[in-house]
């Protein structure tokens, strides 16, 4: 009897013991499994937390800000994208965004992120009511993990401030602010293409150093308002005779410039230059008061007399004062120039 106890007791410690053991074990891979939920959940909660701050960001910039498919079809817009273009969301969803925003019809930024993986650049769109707007746009392809291509974001930065500041800029460069005619910074831009393309075609090309005579007596007569006045008149009148291959151009005070292309012989630019003598002889009417002046003109002609843009508009300078020596209001086609005779100006 004592034995079978002994035995009994030892075999009921030992299956306790493995109880124990097992609950042990289980509280073990329990406690495990608790903090490795624990850390999903947290890692869960800093991923919504960052996916929220990302909306949020998303939502709340001024920049304007699309999601499309991997055909381009647009499937999700932030508030300042719907703003820009003037789209309702219902309206805008599932339409090309090619087609949508961009005013240059070769441009197509998506070849080039699907094969980069981003794009940017400058772009002119059209809201939905025609508006134009010049933007900045970077296009990034997203992938699966395959590599295929599963969506494009892009992001538009407004840039119409900057841009329109440039083209004042640019103007201010490059135009006489008094008539809006180029100055000369333009001038001789225009005149190295001009003979540029005058050496191609092998035609003449001429530069014309217009001065007006009379003008100081006007100026000093009527005053300084009424010699802008005339000043305007006189560009609108010489715009308005030369053709649209040429330019006329303000050099300052009362001196003009003009360079008349596509010549087939130096001689071809006479009958403009005859009118161009005659627009700016009719009398204007200036603060009611009747004011008459007439040009004197030189002319030097490429490749004639020069194949360089800063001395052929010395020769034609030159020239135009030789014209005022001869009596004014009259056109002098000799360059000046050593060796220069009548058979050459023939």
């Amino acid at each position: 009897v004592a034995d079978a106890k002994a035995r009994a007791e030892s075999e009921m410690r030992s299956n306790s013991g493995v109880l124990i053991e097992a609950i042990l074990s289980m509280y073990d891979c329990l406690a495990s499994r608790t903090m490795e939920l624990t850390k999903e959940v947290i890692e869960r909660k800093r991923a919504e937390q960052q996916l929220r701050l990302a909306s949020a960001v998303v939502y709340d910039t001024m920049d304007a800000i699309c999601m499309t498919d991997g055909a381009g079809r647009i499937i999700r817009a932030n508030p300042a994208f719907l703003e820009t273009n003037e789209y309702a969301v219902e309206d805008l969803m599932g339409q090309s965004l090619e087609e949508l925003k961009f005013a240059q019809v070769e441009l197509r930024p998506h070849a080039e992120a699907a094969r980069l993986g981003h794009w940017s650049g400058e772009i002119t769109s059209l809201s939905r009511t025609g508006k134009r707007c010049e933007e900045w746009m970077t296009l990034s392809a997203i992938r699966d993990e395959e590599g295929r291509i599963e969506n494009y974001v892009a992001v538009f930065s407004d840039i119409t401030p900057l841009v329109n500041r440039h083209h004042r800029l640019n103007r201010i460069a490059h135009y006489d602010a008094l008539t809006e005619l180029p100055n000369r910074v333009l001038l001789v831009d225009r005149m190295q293409a001009a003979i540029a393309a005058a050496t191609r075609s092998g035609r003449f090309l001429a530069v014309g150093y217009l001065d007006l005579d009379g003008f100081k007596e006007v100026n000093d007569r009527l005053g300084h308002a009424a010699g802008d006045q005339l000043l305007r008149d006189i560009a609108r009148r010489l715009h308005q005779v030369v053709r649209g291959v040429d330019t006329v151009a303000r050099l300052g005070g009362d001196e003009f410039a003009l360079l008349i292309g596509e010549l087939k012989s130096p001689a071809d630019c006479r009958e403009l230059l005859d009118r161009i003598l005659h627009a700016v002889e009719r009398p204007a009417e200036i603060q009611g008061v009747a004011a008459s002046v007439s040009a004197s003109i030189g002319v030097a002609v490429f490749p004639r007399d020069s194949t360089d843009p800063d001395e052929l508009l010395a020769l034609a300078d030159q020239a135009m004062y030789r014209a005022k020596r001869a009596g004014k209001a009259r056109i002098d086609f000799d360059p000046g120039k050593p060796g220069y005779d009548d058979a050459s100006r023939a």
